[in-house]
C-alpha cells in the first residue's frame, strides 16, 4: 500500500483519543511506526500493516469508529498530491453524478494498492452501483473488516458532489463486492 495512505491512517489515530492513538501505536509496534512515519510518499509498504492497524483501530474503537477513521484517512488523502490531482480531473470530466465519481475507484484503487487485485463498477440504479473487487490477495479475503473499511472509502466518495453514501459488503467465498447508495446531502 502508498505509504502516504498508511501514513493518513497512522496519523488518523490522534481524531481517536491520545490513549488510544498512544496504545495504537504501541502494539503496532515502534519499528513499524518508524517505517510508516519516514518512508516517502510514494514508496510502497506492505498491505500487511495497514491491516494490522485497522484491526487495531477496530479492537480499540468498535465498528462505528473504525468506518469512520477509515472515511476520514481518504477524506484527507484526497488533498494530498497523488489523489487530489486525480480527483480533480474526475471532477471537471464526470461533474456531479456520484456514480461516475465511484467509478474513478476503479483507477484510483492501484493508486494506492499494488498486487492487491483490481476493481469494477457495475451500474445498479440511478443511485447505487456495485463495486466488484477481482483477484483480491487472500490476506484481505481472511480480514472482512477490512474489506468494510475499503466499502467505506469507496462510500465517501459522494461526499465531494454533495451527496452521503454508504457501502454493504457483500461475500461469498472469494467472490466479493460492495454496493454503494447515496442520496443528497441535506443542506446545512
Amino acid at each position: 500500500m502508498r505509504a502516504m495512505q498508511v501514513r493518513e491512517n497512522l496519523e488518523g489515530l490522534a481524531a481517536l483519543g491520545e490513549e488510544v492513538d498512544a496504545s495504537i501505536r504501541a502494539k503496532l509496534g515502534s519499528q513499524r511506526v518508524e517505517l510508516i512515519e519516514t518512508a516517502t510518499r510514494s514508496k510502497w509498504l506492505p498491505l500487511q500493516i495497514d491491516i494490522e492497524l485497522s484491526r487495531l483501530v477496530d479492537e480499540a474503537v468498535g465498528r462505528a469508529a473504525f468506518i469512520r477513521w477509515s472515511q476520514a484517512a481518504i477524506m484527507a488523502s484526497a488533498d494530498s498530491p497523488l489523489l487530489s490531482g486525480f480527483l480533480r480531473a474526475g471532477l471537471r470530466l464526470l461533474g456531479g453524478n456520484p456514480g461516475s465519481l465511484i467509478r474513478l475507484a476503479q483507477r484510483g484503487y492501484p493508486q494506492l494498492l499494488r498486487n492487491a487485485g483490481s476493481l469494477r463498477v457495475d451500474p445498479l440504479r440511478d443511485d447505487a452501483v456495485r463495486v466488484v473487487g477481482i483477484d483480491l490477495p487472500q490476506m484481505m479475503l481472511d480480514q472482512p473488516l477490512y474489506l468494510e473499511g475499503i466499502g467505506a472509502s469507496i462510500a465517501v466518495l459522494p461526499h465531494f458532489v454533495r451527496h452521503v453514501g454508504e457501502a454493504t459488503l457483500e461475500v461469498e467465498g472469494a467472490a466479493v463486492s460492495w454496493v454503494i447508495r447515496w442520496k443528497a446531502r441535506e443542506a446545512e
